[in-house]
């Protein structure tokens, strides 16, 4: 399952192909990080076994099956866990949207940071 992310930065200054590729990592840090308080949570191994490349987020949470449970889960988690969106907290379905909605001003503006040479 791929989530797309867009958004439209103007910037004044030319930007070379590595601030971009920075750009683009701390992207995906920063997504990373801020959805790990949306991520559903039973054992905790779905929201730790996220790990970052360049360009994605991977949730390899098997629980000892052959396949991650991940896409089941960011389809279909009804938020009922441990601090679930059903029980008055973040925890559910989606939420690398979720978190987006939330987090998009205050993300967008440290990765114009980044690539204007501010990080």
């Amino acid at each position: 399952m791929k989530f797309k992310i867009e958004a439209e930065v103007r910037l004044d200054k030319t930007i070379n192909k590595s601030d971009i590729k920075r750009g683009q990592k701390r992207l995906v840090e920063v997504v990373r990080e801020k959805s790990d308080p949306y991520v559903p949570w039973l054992t905790g191994e779905l929201k730790n076994t996220a790990k970052t490349t360049d360009d994605m987020i991977i949730y390899n949470a098997t629980n000892g099956a052959k396949t991650s449970y991940a896409r089941k889960q960011y389809v279909g988690n009804r938020g009922m866990g441990r601090e679930g969106v059903n029980r008055g907290g973040k925890r559910g379905s989606r939420w690398t949207e979720r978190m987006w909605e939330e987090n998009k001003e205050e993300i967008l503006e440290e990765i114009k940071n980044v690539l204007l040479g501010g990080d």
